[in-house]
């Protein structure tokens, strides 16, 4: 039913699953979004994107069809999402979160958040650069990574100010499930094989056929204007 404006009843949910991923700690707006679930897949689905809603991770997010997937006679869909090639880096980065989510939620249990450092990431990803002689040099490329991290929407700083801590968000599960970790990891090192690159190799280069999926697919993030920060990601609540 229509307010005096027009909206539906779930209009907010659609206009935040444009901007990016929906969860369940936005009480009001998830409501709405389990409530009025059909009428959110039925309107995605007529402008070629389906809706995913994962119950046990408390998140919602939206993916846009491939032409692949599309019917031949539907006329073809510009992309509102884009399709993000990731680097080395960033995917190295993303398997180690994935790592690191699982073993706390093993340790902990799956209804705490996991909160990690900047040092505790950058310790992370050091592990991995062969050649460290240069620490400003080498801290300033993993900080670059982090950045890249948190703008796809898989690390949220706690806080706009003071950017030195990090809740890994339950998006990487859901797009990086358990059973694709072995793969990814292959592919990493398969990468690292064909290329003869170590990470920091692979930034100078500007690799960018790395994604952190087996099906090889990038990532889909919301078109928004350089420097824009994904819904949710500024100050914590």
């Amino acid at each position: 039913m229509l307010d005096e404006k027009g909206f539906e009843p779930y209009s907010a949910v659609l206009v935040r699953l444009l901007g990016g991923p929906l969860y369940s700690d936005e009480h009001k707006l998830w409501e709405l979004l389990l409530t009025h679930r059909n009428y959110v897949e039925v309107f995605f689905s007529k402008i070629g994107m389906q809706l995913h809603v994962h119950d046990p991770y408390g998140l919602a997010y939206i993916r846009q069809y491939t032409d692949e997937e599309m019917a031949e006679e539907t006329a073809p869909i510009p992309r509102l999402l884009r399709r993000v090639p990731l680097t080395y880096e960033v995917t190295l980065l993303l398997v180690l979160l994935r790592d690191q989510l699982q073993q706390f939620e093993i340790d902990s249990g799956s209804g705490l958040r996991l909160v990690l450092t900047r040092e505790r990431l950058r310790e992370l990803v050091t592990l991995f650069f062969r050649e460290k002689a240069d620490q400003v040099k080498m801290l300033r490329s993993i900080d670059t990574v982090i950045q890249k991290v948190v703008d796809l929407g898989f690390l949220r700083p706690l806080g706009a100010r003071n950017r030195n801590e990090y809740e890994v968000m339950r998006l990487l599960k859901a797009k990086l499930p358990a059973e694709e970790l072995e793969v990814v990891r292959r592919r990493l090192a398969e990468h690292v094989g064909e290329e003869g690159a170590t990470p920091e190799g692979a930034a100078e280069e500007g690799v960018e056929d790395a994604p952190p999926a087996a099906n090889g697919e990038p990532l889909e993030v919301p078109d928004r204007e350089p420097g824009d920060l994904p819904p949710g990601q500024g100050e914590a609540k």
